[in-house]
């Protein structure tokens, strides 16, 4: 299956330069150097806590923002170039407020496809009917939209550029749980029948093991792992992903997180030089506070990997290349 998405050592910074004195000015570390390939017809599902990186990210894939270092590609095919849009976790806030859903739907129709008089409004109900809205709904104001109304409003905007890929970012995090299954639902049936690729994002560890062929996880603005979701879930190699695994609430489970942790994260304006997460690590070792582990496959299959140097995988008490002490 051919690549859709790139992206090669991307990294995003805010902040730096120098003081009108020639102090330096403090650089915040938002995302640290990912590489991740994304193929045509597949969902990609980027989960981590809050701060890791997620949003920063999709909107440099999108073009919100521009990479610090690092390259981000789109491919096309022999027709015409990939094109990308964006559906936001608050569609409603992201529309605007004096303007009727006719005319939000309007703008890339016009300016994107060239639609104008009677084919512009024969697309617009035809998108109505994609997300499954009756066309009344054209002439509402977006307070006039409950939350799944307006999060179908914002997927038909997306859609009216005719995009190869979908980056969602949060989509349904503010829906109630009814809501949530009728939206991933139209989402999967939209996939199938337009032949989409979706960046799904999310910190919803069940609706992203529900919707992603691929999850990968994110930490301190870099890949902690990333692999088929099945293979993620049922035996996660980064300590990481086993915590987020363990502290997802779950019928029957106490909702206390494990004792050893306390949440901490590294100042991201000083990044550790080693992993990230060495310091609420219990296997962390000298070797983790010092050296940034690479993103490798550690036994398993080769599209399974994880930044780690004593992975979950390896046993609890082994160590590359020989007995831990």
């Amino acid at each position: 299956m051919s690549a859709i998405l790139q992206l090669d050592d991307v990294a995003r910074r805010f902040g730096g330069g120098r003081t009108l004195f020639g102090g330096a000015k403090p650089t915040v570390h938002a995302v640290r150097g990912i590489s991740l390939t994304v193929a045509r017809g597949e969902t990609v599902g980027i989960v981590g806590e809050s701060g890791c990186g997620k949003s920063t990210l999709a909107r440099m894939v999108v073009g919100l923002d521009h990479p610090s270092d690092g390259t981000i590609r789109l491919a096309g095919n022999a027709d015409r170039r990939a094109s990308v849009q964006y559906v936001f976790q608050d569609c409603a806030a992201s529309l605007n407020p004096r303007k009727r859903v006719r005319q939000a739907l309007s703008v890339p129709l016009t300016k994107l496809a060239g639609l104008r008089g009677k084919a512009r409004e024969a697309r617009l109900a035809e998108l109505m009917e994609t997300v499954n809205l009756d066309p009344a709904f054209l002439d509402r104001y977006p307070h006039e939209l409950s939350g799944g109304q307006a999060q179908r409003i914002g997927i038909a905007r997306a859609l009216a550029a005719e995009p190869d890929l979908l980056v969602l970012d949060e989509p349904v995090s503010a829906l109630d749980v009814s809501m949530q299954a009728q939206v991933l639902e139209l989402l999967a049936d939209l996939k199938a029948r337009l032949g989409l690729t979706y960046v799904f994002i999310s910190h919803d560890l069940s609706v992203i093991e529900s919707v992603s062929d691929r999850v990968a996880i994110l930490y301190f603005g870099k890949l902690a792992e990333i692999g088929p979701a099945r293979a993620v879930y049922a035996a996660p190699q980064h300590p990481y992903t086993a915590l987020l695994l363990a502290s997802a609430p779950a019928p029957g489970r106490p909702l206390d997180p494990p004792d050893e942790d306390d949440g901490t994260l590294p100042d991201p304006y000083d990044p550790p030089p080693g992993c990230a997460f060495a310091a609420r690590c219990p296997r962390a070792e000298a070797v983790c506070r010092e050296a940034m582990p690479p993103l490798a496959a550690h036994g398993g299959a080769p599209d399974h990997q994880s930044a780690c140097h004593f992975p979950i995988s390896h046993g609890a008490g082994a160590r590359q290349g020989g007995s831990r002490q």
